[in-house]
């Protein structure tokens, strides 16, 4: 579901639908899937008949969509992802409750531990 910075309205928002497995049945990577809503979002509304909870619903064909070049800040989303909910059956010790860009290549984490706050 995207749409603009704080919008709410369903009629304002957009759902895409897009498929996970590739065309030989393997899932598709995390970074393909950002690179395809980059692409999605960056043209103008797709126009359809389809809708999901008030909002217009767009089928993608990942066959013919090219993703957006990576940007230099997906790596640093990625590696953010995998700390606040890494592949586990549990949560994280100690959680990630919040990060900070200080720079080009480098941020600050605020982890939750039992000594303190954060």
């Amino acid at each position: 579901m995207t749409g603009a910075a704080g919008t709410a309205a369903p009629h304002e928002l957009v759902a895409y639908e897009v498929p996970l497995p590739d065309e030989d049945g393997e899932p598709v990577t995390a970074p393909l899937v950002l690179g395809w809503t980059c692409t999605l979002t960056s043209g103008p509304l797709p126009r359809t008949d389809a809708t999901v909870m008030g909002m217009p619903l767009v089928p993608v064909d990942t066959t013919v969509l090219e993703p957006a070049d990576p940007t230099s800040t997906d790596p640093a989303l990625r590696v953010l992802r995998t700390l606040a909910w890494p592949f586990t059956e549990t949560p994280p010790c100690p959680a990630l409750c919040g990060f900070l860009f200080t720079g080009q290549d480098s941020m600050r984490l605020y982890l939750a531990v039992e000594e303190a706050d954060v």
